[in-house]
């Protein structure tokens, strides 16, 4: 993996991100007919900062909504819900990931 040198850091070297986007077949697994997601590869690449190709992403999501839409448990919001995100990704990841 490439590493970006930094001069005015407690790291010296840094990894850099995947330079690749992972696509719908690099997530799922079309071998077993189901179309399963590989989580361990999908967490492996968020986590170092990776990006996922649109319709990937967007499967993703669509995935996700039909499974949360299918719970009992969820409260019906009206749209706009904003709020502050910034750094909140890895809090993200282990809320899908740790549970």
């Amino acid at each position: 993996m490439a590493s970006i040198e930094t001069s005015n850091s407690h790291m010296r070297c840094v990894p850099a991100p995947p330079s690749i986007h992972l696509t719908i077949g690099d997530l799922f697994d079309t071998q077993t007919g189901g179309g399963k997601p590989k989580l361990d590869r999908l967490r492996e690449h968020l986590l170092a900062e990776g990006r996922l190709q649109e319709d990937a992403a967007l499967m993703i999501i669509e995935r996700g909504e039909a499974l949360l839409r299918a719970e009992n448990n969820l409260i019906d919001l009206e749209a706009p819900i904003t709020g502050r995100i910034f750094k909140k990704m890895f809090l993200f990841l282990n809320f899908f990931f740790f549970l």
